[in-house]
């Protein structure tokens, strides 16, 4: 759909997906995909960047984006399954340690305003979102 995207993914990510024959290439080994790997955090935009949230895997990555009226979000990902996970900064992963830390490092980034942490699996959030034509700005 994006032929001439490039892929923004943590190094340590991309190492950990080809090392693991439990994650096969047919999702990430294709030929037409072009990937910059970072270390860290990394500016992708202006007021835009890709923020380390390990745990749920080694090199997990958030998006945070700074908007002029809404202030700091961030789309968690996988970093935050439900808005609970945020609320209690608990949650089940493969480095549970690290998921954990990655929730404290979320609400920081949001002030621990909630509202502006956008959550991967949580029908009940999602339901309280704006949509189109709606916008966050």
């Amino acid at each position: 759909a994006f032929p001439k995207a490039t892929f923004v993914v943590q190094a340590d990510h991309l190492a950990f997906a080809k090392g693991n024959p439990r994650f096969p290439g047919v999702y990430w080994d294709i030929a037409e995909l072009t990937y910059l790997p970072t270390t860290g955090r990394a500016r992708i935009a202006k007021g835009v960047e890709v923020v380390p949230t390990p745990g749920h895997a080694p090199g997990h990555q958030s998006l945070a984006a700074d908007l002029p009226e809404t202030g700091r979000v961030v789309l968690c990902g996988d970093a935050a399954f439900t808005r609970e996970n945020l609320e209690r900064g608990v949650i089940r992963a493969p480095d549970e340690a690290a998921a954990e830390e990655s929730l404290a490092y979320i609400r920081s980034l949001v002030k621990d305003d909630l509202d502006r942490a956008f959550v991967s699996h949580d029908m009940a959030a999602w339901s309280g979102w704006r949509s189109a034509p709606r916008t966050y700005r």
